[in-house]
């Protein structure tokens, strides 16, 4: 994440993020290194070279540029130091947050997640896939777009599925 500036679009915004060093610290960056491995998104490879799971290209693939791009960090970045020397107000960085968090949000009510070879989609609204969850009654299966869609079921040949 200290390189992260290669591959950042705006030519500002790229330069912003290499004068800053990267994004997070090196605490934080093992921190979230190894909540990607735990979530499996990344695995560890021959030489101890990390690698993306097949989970983390299908997420990077159903998410909008906005978030795959580091470029909102270094924006982010400036307009922070900037208020730091007195210029912006933190209402109006907030507002610029809520915002962005909003135009995301509608954004992952219409995201389409591809539906790969073994994955079973969602009998309901045919946009997620039926995952194995566990809840407090045992494991179930439930639709991958929760919460937009709540289907559910005990057993995957209740769709009519043999696994």
């Amino acid at each position: 994440m200290k390189e992260i500036h290669k591959y950042i679009k705006n030519p500002a915004a790229q330069k912003q993020l290499k004068d800053v060093q990267g994004i997070g610290t090196e605490a934080t960056r093992a921190e979230i290194i190894d909540d990607l491995i735990r979530r499996d998104f990344l695995k560890v490879g021959a030489k101890k070279i990390l690698q993306p799971t097949d989970k983390a290209y299908m997420l990077i693939d159903a998410l909008p540029d906005e978030m795959t791009y580091p470029d909102a960090t270094a924006i982010w970045e400036d307009k922070l130091h900037s208020m730091s020397e007195g210029e912006g107000t933190l209402e109006d960085f907030l507002a610029g947050q809520i915002k962005f968090t909003s135009e995301l949000c509608a954004k992952a009510k219409t995201a389409k997640f591809p539906v790969a070879k073994g994955n079973y989609p969602c009998p309901r609204c045919k946009t997620g896939v039926m995952v194995k969850r566990s809840g407090k009654n045992g494991e179930f299966w439930g639709c991958s777009n929760f919460p937009n869609c709540r289907m559910t079921c005990n057993d995957l040949k209740e769709l009519g599925i043999r696994s």
